[in-house]
């Protein structure tokens, strides 16, 4: 039986303490992390979070280290809104560091699931993806998502 893993239970330290965050924001996140990543760790097993040593594509270590980058800035970045807003915080740049960087890794992402899914196809890129093309879908989808969120700033 596969087991019911949960960034919540499951996840490391950084994934418990933020998962609350984003999850109603981004609840795919979680899904695909279960799927794609939870299988390339050793959860489970002795080495807990850590990635298998016998994961010889460089396209899926690339995919969980950009996956889990987008999360760990988008949710700082969230965590120090909410402090800014509380007047916990007084560095609100801060939070669009973390932005910019969580973008930055979207791109990454974007490139490595364009070049995993090429590499096991056999194929040529699916998309040839240049840097202002993904800038300019990601900085349109977290107007469109997150405007709302971050608009108190």
């Amino acid at each position: 039986m596969k087991m019911a893993y949960t960034l919540q239970e499951h996840g490391d330290y950084y994934e418990q303490k933020y998962w609350y965050l984003v999850k109603d924001t981004f609840p795919n996140y979680e899904i695909f992390w279960k799927d794609f990543i939870v299988p390339l760790t050793k959860r489970g097993e002795s080495g807990g979070i850590d990635l298998r040593e016998n994961i010889h594509c460089k396209w899926l270590i690339e995919l969980a280290m950009a996956y889990y980058t987008v999360f760990y800035h988008l949710t700082v970045a969230e965590d120090l809104r909410l402090k800014f807003v509380k007047n916990e915080y007084e560095f609100s740049e801060h939070v669009f560091y973390h932005l910019s960087s969580a973008t930055e890794m979207v791109e990454r992402l974007l490139f490595t699931l364009d070049r995993l899914v090429s590499d096991l196809n056999e194929t040529d890129s699916i998309q040839q993806y240049s840097s202002d093309n993904i800038t300019t879908k990601a900085q349109d989808y977290s107007k469109k998502r997150l405007s709302e969120r971050f608009q108190k700033i």
